[in-house]
């Protein structure tokens, strides 16, 4: 016998060319030609063990970044290995994010909010919320809370481009630019090409805090907030419960709080 072998922790099981994780062994995806004679799954085998889910993702520090070291990148990784899955995360346009997700091309949309799915009917809500959608106002002058979104009539305001809920909910008369991202919508408030930007709270703080923007001066409130999800292509949707699991356990033994403290800190 490989003596290597009889070092295998308690967790793992023994094949013929060393030690493999038991969760691996019991998982579907382990390639079924990979056995060895004994019937034991080949420490080989495990190369291409976990199949890969990929999501879409349009949010920025500290949520979501093309290194992939965000909250919701560490939350979404951690919640699909738990469930024997790697992921792959790509920033991609908001429109051509859900429509690639709708098709099928892509598994998943790492952060949405519920309801999506009325306008793309592929796409189902994992039934565990990642984190609140929160939109809020910046302006230079203060403007009506108690009016909400009507406080933005007849007003020059911009948001980035393909958010649905800035696009049902300004007025009619509300005067619209939109950008590609977070940071140039503080630049046309800072040159005062817009009177007022409608912005995602957590990348509106880090911008600040970092002095990537000047925004500590601006009136800023909430005017939506709303649960977030994970979504999955309809052809995953056996995956959506062990996923809502997974997060939920997250949540129960404190590693998606540590997440937030680690990212997500106020003004």
């Amino acid at each position: 016998m490989n003596t290597a072998l009889a070092r295998c922790k308690p967790s793992e099981d023994r094949c013929d060319y060393g030690c493999l994780p038991s969760r691996l062994m019991k998982t579907r995806a382990i390639n079924p030609l990979a056995i060895s004679p004994t019937g034991k799954h080949c420490y080989a085998a495990i190369l291409n063990a976990q199949p890969t889910l990929t999501f879409n993702s349009i949010t920025i520090l500290p949520l979501s970044s093309s290194s992939h070291d965000g909250f919701l990148d560490e939350v979404a990784t951690e919640a699909v290995r738990r469930i024997g899955y790697q992921i792959k995360i790509i920033n991609v346009p908001g429109e051509r994010s859900l429509r690639n997700v709708n098709s099928g091309m892509v598994d998943g949309e790492l952060f949405r909010f519920k309801g999506i799915d009325k306008l793309y009917p592929n796409l189902i809500p994992v039934p565990e919320k990642m984190l609140n959608i929160e939109f809020w106002v910046y302006s230079r002058v203060p403007l009506d809370q108690s009016l909400a979104w009507q406080a933005l009539a007849n007003t020059t305001v911009a948001h980035v481009r393909g958010w649905k809920i800035p696009e049902r909910n300004l007025p009619a008369s509300a005067i619209t630019t939109k950008t590609k991202n977070s940071t140039q919508l503080f630049q046309l408030l800072e040159k005062q090409r817009v009177e007022a930007i409608i912005a995602g709270r957590w990348s509106s703080n880090y911008l600040i805090r970092e002095a990537i923007v000047n925004g500590s001066h601006l009136q800023r409130h909430a005017l939506e907030i709303r649960p977030g999800f994970m979504h999955l292509n309809k052809k995953h949707k056996e995956l959506l419960l062990p996923l809502a699991r997974s997060l939920a356990n997250m949540k129960a033994d404190g590693s998606y709080q540590s997440l937030v403290a680690k990212h997500l800190t106020d003004l």
